[in-house]
């Protein structure tokens, strides 16, 4: 799947998942992305900053 495919799914569902966010960072990771991949990860960054997206929470768990 590209990164522009996954995008496009969060983008309908305006909700990013963890495991699509790590499909991304693995595709980056591999560099196996193209400019509309590129493109498509400007638009999803500025749908979640404008509040049109929500990310699916961390659960971070601190020791005492």
């Amino acid at each position: 799947m590209s990164i522009r495919l996954i995008v496009e799914s969060a983008l309908q569902r305006a909700y990013l998942t963890r495991e699509q966010e790590s499909q991304i960072n693995h595709l980056l990771w591999q560099q196996l992305y193209s400019e509309l991949d590129l493109d498509a990860i400007d638009q999803l960054t500025l749908a979640l900053l404008e509040g049109q997206v929500q990310a699916e929470p961390r659960i971070v768990s601190y020791a005492a």
